[in-house]
């Protein structure tokens, strides 16, 4: 993540903040570029244009060869779904119209290419899709010490900009961060999203529900992520229902111990769960983490249909997050 910024006066700037990254299992280089140009930072209002290729998603076909299987017996390898590769175009614009009421429009362009076109093509399947699609965001925030409370509203228009692809998506998102005594804190999310108004062929795609391959640090991401769930599932359910909390604390487990916890500078409990369409009982997932100037690391476990499915690890580098 790099940034740059030239302030042209006290109100006024320009700034640049790509983010880049390579994942070495998909063998493919992510970027994310928004440029943004605020011109009254007092009511935060911006214009920002974003270039990025999103993460691979799949064809809205999943949904049909899943729909009566259980998630924990689904090799998604097997299936051979048509992954596609995700280049999007964005312009949005923002504005805090109200003490207490922010709100953002725009536009937003995707054209999706199928990983393996020269096999789509041959086997007589489309292998390049296109969408664009307006949309608005609403967020309110009651007071400084109550959660912000945010809407999305999306919706394809086909035909526009060789856009083939006909959707309605509708997000909605409560977040909120309570800050104690002695450093603690609790982080809470809460969200819903559902597609309506569907295509035969769409990508099932939602703003708050994602797979992320270009991960933020301890502070900025960890609480509203799944860290074990197989990407696949985001692409995969029509609505979803999720909620994720965490507890963080200086003093917890490990830095009341003599020696090792002079090196650990707060520990984080986890605790999300989530609900779609294709799973009987909610998913959920438990972790504990800790970290320091040096280094974050996490450990997790998840749960399916009420039964222990796997454990798994997460570690990023925390090199410059104090600079």
């Amino acid at each position: 993540k790099i940034g740059s910024i030239y302030n042209f006066n006290s109100n006024s700037n320009l700034s640049l903040c790509p983010q880049l990254g390579y994942n070495f299992k998909q063998k493919l280089f992510y970027f994310n570029s928004p440029l943004r140009y605020t011109f009254n930072s007092r009511r935060n209002g911006w214009i920002e244009y974003t270039w990025a290729n999103g993460n691979r998603i799949t064809n809205s076909s999943i949904l049909d060869k899943i729909k009566d299987e259980q998630m924990d017996t689904i090799d998604f390898d097997a299936l051979k779904l048509d992954y596609f590769k995700d280049e999007m175009l964005k312009l949005e614009g923002n504005l805090c119209i109200a003490d207490k009421w922010n709100v953002s429009t725009g536009a937003i362009y995707h054209r999706r290419t199928a990983v393996n076109s020269y096999d789509m093509e041959a086997l007589g399947k489309q292998s390049i899709y296109s969408s664009f699609a307006p949309f608005v965001s609403i967020n309110y925030q009651p007071s400084p010490t109550w959660p912000i409370f945010s809407c999305n509203y999306e919706r394809g228009i086909p035909h526009l900009f060789k856009s083939d692809i006909k959707y309605e998506r509708v997000e909605m998102d409560m977040s909120y961060k309570r800050y104690l005594k002695t450093l603690r804190n609790i982080n809470f999310r809460l969200g819903c999203g559902f597609f309506t108004n569907k295509s035969d062929d769409y990508f099932v795609d939602y703003s708050n529900f994602r797979e992320n391959y270009l991960p933020d640090s301890w502070e900025d991401e960890w609480t509203g992520q799944f860290q074990l769930l197989n990407s696949t599932w985001y692409n995969a359910s029509r609505y979803y229902m999720r909620s994720n909390i965490s507890y963080e604390s200086p003093m917890m487990f490990i830095t009341r111990m003599p020696w090792i916890g002079r090196y650990i500078e707060k520990e984080k409990l986890f605790l999300s769960m989530l609900q779609i369409e294709h799973i009987s009982t909610p998913y959920i997932e438990t972790g504990y983490g800790i970290t320091n100037q040096y280094f974050s690391m996490g450990l997790f476990a998840n749960f399916i249909n009420g039964k222990f499915f796997e454990f798994g690890t997460k570690f990023t580098l925390e090199l410059f997050r104090k600079w």
